[in-house]
């Protein structure tokens, strides 16, 4: 079950299947396929310390591979091992908020990989060759962004708040903790995607004046 979520360390056939993949297809394998593994997963109730672990690494290893990404595919694959980090350790404490989770991670990246999908062409999906234009349609394709990172008050603080409030009610620290600068980590690249953004908008538009 771990090796069909892509959690670490058993991720290494995701970023190499999905690096020129389809945004649709990505899109169902990073949420869809999620669902019936961890829905089994909330039913194991042994091992829970074998969750833990897995749960630590997805989310550091899955922050650490995705910073000195161009590629937008790999960029997005390593972000969603990184949140399964934050699924996997509640699953067998609250399999509510498990899928709530689950269900703002994907209402976040619906229209994110609409957009990705409209502005990429076919074989270009680097971060350097998007065509960016600063309007209303990329304020809120940053905002996303945003929220992926989990930067207040986005709808992925949210879920992240809620989360680190159920482990910290179980007297759990360390995990927490660790949770936590993972998504320090994964702020650095999220930060730079919407830099990138900003940058080229600002050329574009000194460019046409």
């Amino acid at each position: 079950l771990l090796i069909k979520l892509g959690s670490a360390p058993f991720h290494l056939w995701l970023p190499s299947m999905c690096k020129n993949m389809s945004w649709l297809m990505l899109l169902l394998i990073l949420t869809w396929q999620k669902l019936a593994p961890l829905f089994m997963l909330s039913f194991i109730n042994n091992n829970y310390l074998i969750m833990i672990s897995t749960a630590l690494l997805s989310s550091i290893m899955g922050s650490i591979q995705a910073i000195n990404q161009s590629n937008l595919q790999l960029i997005m694959v390593y972000s969603s091992i990184s949140h399964l980090g934050w699924m996997l350790p509640i699953c067998h404490i609250n399999n509510s908020l498990m899928f709530m989770y689950l269900l703002i991670y994907t209402i976040i990246i619906i229209p994110l990989f609409m957009w990705f999908s409209m502005k990429s062409t076919l074989f270009t999906y680097s971060l350097t060759q998007l065509n960016y234009s600063m309007n209303k349609e990329n304020i809120f394709i940053m905002s996303l962004i945003l929220s992926l990172a989990g930067i207040p008050p986005m709808l992925g603080f949210l879920s992240k708040l809620m989360t680190l409030n159920l482990l910290l009610k179980m007297n759990m620290i360390l995990l927490p903790m660790m949770l936590f600068i993972s998504t320090l980590i994964s702020l650095y690249f999220y930060l730079n995607l919407t830099m990138i953004m900003t940058i080229k908008s600002f050329y574009i538009l000194k460019t046409y004046n």
